[in-house]
């Protein structure tokens, strides 16, 4: 009781000496003067938040009733902020703009929110946060922001402009926060917090500028890529620079060590692995398919820089039968072909090789069809990829004639039949998501594998 008793008596204080305009988007009129929560003859509490803000000096205290106020929200000086009533303050857009210093948004975080704000240059990004809402877009208008954003909820990021945060820190259980901007980092970007969180690069780039860190991630929170947007260091000179990218649900983190610890700027993204190429020209393509990623890095500033590239892939569930894999390579794809990295060292949760140059796609593969792994069965028929989208590859033991094929639903019922062409198997453009069984007829034995149709 005596820290709930203290609290009311200085926001008591507060209000005695600072005046404080109401508004109310029900009961309000922006023809009051707004000094009362309730209305009395031709006074009571403004209607529109632009209004209250219009009202008061800065440093004083603006009462918003919650309630959906349909106006292009202004706060262009420093305001204390206080929500009453049930539900939250949802306004259609929030600016803040002439270095307006925001303090409140009590009594919770979320308590006044929009879809759409925007933070102009000298105003506070965190500000700007605290009222985006869930699935909202933030838009950062200017140069320069100092403070970091620790992001515990989704929403969508946007620079305008050539726009430099001071940080970035995934703080939200399962949170992604999705650039849709090219921004620039100058201090850190921690992704490895332990409730989660994804930091999203689609098509635009994160760059963290020279001296600006960035943490290990984990499993469960790491820098996605899932199109052409990717995370760029501006100089990489300091050993062992590790480089969290992912995609999807898919993660193995990257260490980059410069051999020469020559100052170069690196671009890192991922994809899905495409294995259009095989190291062995005598092997049908997509072969070689064990891992489901590949690194695309480009490098600048350091030609014929050697590195020594460290993949980590503990953390995918594809790679829970390495062990078992024969002729493991890491491998770089200079545009044209695919050439094994030096000094190789491969073990159950990492791979290492040194390459003269960082650009180009880089991956992990098994050599050669008699590899073993997840999906490889008694009968020496390998089925990939799996997940599928519209064709899957089948490796067959020497000796093979014509294969026959089904694909059974979960029900029992034979979907798709017919025989595999040139160890492909094209299947209908709208067959339906979800588990299947791809039943082969190889020399009169039956080999039945699991696949799932994404």
């Amino acid at each position: 009781m005596k820290k709930l008793f203290t609290l009311a008596f200085a926001f008591t204080t507060l209000l005695a000496t600072s005046q404080t305009v109401y508004v109310n988007t029900i009961t309000g009129d922006d023809t009051y003067d707004g000094l009362s929560a309730a209305v009395s003859g031709t006074n009571g509490p403004k209607k529109t938040i632009n209004a209250g803000v219009a009202a008061l000096n800065s440093g004083e205290i603006l009462v918003i009733e919650s309630g959906e106020y349909t106006e292009n929200v202004v706060f262009n000086k420093n305001l204390q902020l206080v929500k009453t009533g049930v539900g939250a303050v949802v306004a259609s857009s929030i600016t803040i703009s002439g270095e307006a210093d925001i303090i409140g948004n009590l009594p919770v975080d979320q308590a006044i929110q929009s879809a759409s704000v925007t933070v102009h240059a000298g105003s506070s990004a965190n500000d700007g946060y605290i009222f985006v809402a869930e699935n909202g877009v933030l838009y950062l208008n200017g140069t320069q922001f100092s403070e970091s954003i620790f992001a515990a909820k989704s929403f969508i990021l946007t620079p305008i402009g050539n726009v430099t945060l001071g940080g970035i820190r995934m703080n939200g259980n399962s949170a992604v926060l999705t650039l849709g901007g090219d921004l620039n980092v100058s201090n850190a970007v921690q992704v490895n917090q332990l409730n989660g969180g994804f930091l999203e690069l689609s098509a635009f780039d994160l760059t963290l500028s020279n001296g600006a860190t960035i943490s290990q991630g984990s499993a469960g929170s790491f820098v996605r890529t899932s199109g052409t947007g990717s995370l760029i260091l501006q100089s990489l000179s300091d050993a062992s620079t590790i480089l969290p990218v992912g995609i999807e649900s898919l993660y193995a983190p990257v260490t980059v060590d410069d051999a020469n610890n020559t100052a170069e700027t690196i671009a890192i993204r991922v994809r899905s692995a495409t294995n259009t190429n095989s190291f062995n020209p005598d092997l049908p393509g997509a072969v070689n398919s064990f891992v489901g990623l590949e690194w695309i890095m480009t490098e600048s500033g350091a030609a014929g820089n050697n590195a020594l590239v460290r993949f980590d892939y503990t953390g995918i569930s594809e790679l829970n039968d390495w062990a078992e894999a024969q002729n493991r390579l890491v491998a770089r794809n200079d545009g044209s072909s695919w050439i094994a990295g030096s000094d190789a060292n491969i073990g159950q949760g990492f791979a290492t090789a040194t390459f003269n140059a960082l650009g180009g796609t880089f991956a992990i593969y098994s050599d050669f069809p008699n590899s073993t792994g997840a999906n490889a069965n008694v009968n020496e028929v390998a089925v990939f990829p799996n997940p599928f989208n519209s064709e899957l590859f089948v490796v067959m033991p020497s000796g093979a004639d014509q294969v026959e094929f089904n694909l059974i639903d979960m029900m029992g019922k034979v979907v798709v039949s017919g025989t595999v062409s040139s160890n492909a198997i094209t299947l209908p453009a709208d067959l339906a998501k979800g588990a299947y069984f791809l039943s082969l007829n190889v020399n009169g034995k039956q080999s039945v594998t699991k696949v799932m149709k994404s």
